[in-house]
């Protein structure tokens, strides 16, 4: 495993983040003998930084961890935009982890100036706490370009936790060449970066060694959060994010530095998926899960549990309909998932401007 600090701040931290989302409530509900399980297992494989929210649900996941190994890093997020807000969040979060301290605590869903300014009482709580010990980092998380670059703006703001893969799927105001230069800028300037969404709520998972070689490839990045649920998607994510084949999944077109014995390269530079001989999708049967075996040293990834889930915000607006080559989705007075048919080529995702499609 990798480590890195931080941008200019003295935590450390393993180049893969384990994102608890997948684990909380939102997702799969983990009992705190699954939690125990599964971060003793990412713990094992050398993960130090675990990704948390007081909307996931998934302090108990996080428990788990500390639990496990006290000096673990975490990384928590709340919508507080008040003192007391913030006050009752940071209590929440310090009682269920069992600790005097958390490490980063992020405004959650940051959009621009606009919302830092009018977050200013909660982030003003934040960065006295941080004075006094109760947190060593404060920051923001993003799904905006326009917040990824507002952040060097603020002195007190350390850490940036931006949306970023390489269809540039979720980020609301630009593109992904527009968030990488903004993530780029926001290391520059000193802050410590963690990236989230690398598969884009789960729509990439089958281009796994392609999304994983953009992140590589992106200058500027610390740390990367992947929700993971299992032992057998801990050993992917590490492989690909750990440093195992880090070094080869560069694209060589913004500066990779050398190669994985492991993984070929294909004709315009992207790294061949060892579960598909073009790098393109890997063949599906139709329960979702890859047909044929990996190459021997790359772990695989398995979709046959994992489903299309549609969040109850839809707009109903039928763009992931009109999109989906299977003809899996109808929409009525809401949208319908025909599992049957559906393949998790991951198609539906791009025509949802509300991001409330995801594959878990």
């Amino acid at each position: 495993m990798l480590y890195t600090t931080l941008g200019n701040t003295d935590i450390t931290v393993s180049r893969l983040c384990l994102g608890t989302l997948t684990m909380g409530r939102l997702q799969k509900s983990f009992s705190i003998k699954d939690a125990e399980r599964v971060v003793g297992y990412a713990i094992d494989k050398g993960i130090t930084f675990f990704d948390t929210a007081e909307l996931y649900g998934s302090y108990h996941v996080t428990a788990a961890a500390v639990r496990a190994k006290k000096d673990v890093i975490i990384a928590t997020k709340s919508y507080a935009y008040d003192r007391r807000g913030a006050e009752k969040a940071l209590t929440d979060c310090l009682k269920a982890l069992g600790r005097d301290y958390v490490d980063i605590f992020l405004l959650h869903e940051t959009e621009s100036l606009r919302t830092i300014r009018g977050h200013w009482d909660a982030v003003d709580y934040y960065l006295h706490m941080k004075d006094k010990g109760y947190l060593r980092a404060a920051g923001i998380s993003s799904h905006h370009v326009a917040a990824a670059n507002d952040i060097r703006q603020f002195d007190g703001l350390d850490i940036l936790h931006p949306m970023i893969n390489y269809k540039g799927m979720g980020i609301l105001d630009g593109t992904a060449d527009d968030m990488a230069a903004a993530i780029k800028a926001a290391r520059a300037s000193g802050r410590g970066v963690y990236a989230m969404k690398a598969f884009g709520g789960g729509h990439l998972l089958p281009h796994y060694a392609e999304a994983a070689a953009y992140i590589n490839s992106l200058e500027g990045i610390d740390s990367v959060a992947v929700g993971l649920q299992s032992e057998r998607e801990i050993d992917t994510a590490v492989f690909y994010f750990g440093g195992n084949a880090g070094e080869g999944l560069a694209l060589p077109s913004t500066g990779g530095r050398g190669r994985s014995p492991a993984i070929g390269r294909g004709d315009l530079g992207v790294p061949k998926s060892p579960l598909s001989p073009n790098g393109d999708c890997p063949p599906f049967n139709k329960g979702g899960g890859f047909v044929g075996d990996a190459h021997p040293s790359v772990p695989s990834v398995d979709l046959a549990d994992k489903r299309v889930r549609i969040h109850d915000w839809c707009c109903l607006c039928g763009g992931c309909a009109a999109l989906c080559p299977q003809s899996a989705l109808t929409v009525t007075d809401r949208v319908a998932v025909d599992h049957g048919k559906c393949v998790l080529c991951g198609y539906c995702g791009a025509g949802c401007s509300s991001a409330c499609i995801k594959i878990f």
